[in-house]
């Protein structure tokens, strides 16, 4: 289950479509840093520490779960049984830096 983080503005969402061409990290593109005993970082290597668009999410330890917050769409929250299960997970959905604005040339004018 995900949570939208609602800002002073509203949802932080961005309404726009997964560029065509992004493919999402394989399992060894990603850098898992520990920051503490139960929190990583967590990478795309295929992009430069310096850059922005590398940085997928954090992964914490709590309780007898592990919560990863992911940059996509705004913020979203998700809750897994295992560090493994929560790693997989950034495999399989884009992060928010790999949007575009939708394609509204054929669209009808309100004019």
């Amino acid at each position: 289950m995900a949570t939208t983080f609602f800002g002073p503005g509203g949802p932080a969402r961005f309404s726009g479509h997964v560029q065509a061409d992004y493919t999402p990290p394989a399992q060894e593109d990603l850098l898992v840093q520990p920051l503490t005993g139960s929190r990583w970082r967590v990478r795309d290597r295929r992009y430069s520490e310096h850059d922005d668009c590398s940085l997928l999410g954090f992964i914490e330890e709590k309780d007898d779960a592990f919560k990863l917050t992911q940059f996509e769409h705004g913020f979203q929250w998700f809750y897994f049984r295992s560090l493994d299960e929560a790693i997989a997970h950034f495999t399989q959905t884009p992060p928010r830096d790999r949007l575009a604005e939708p394609d509204l040339s054929s669209s009808p004018s309100n004019v």
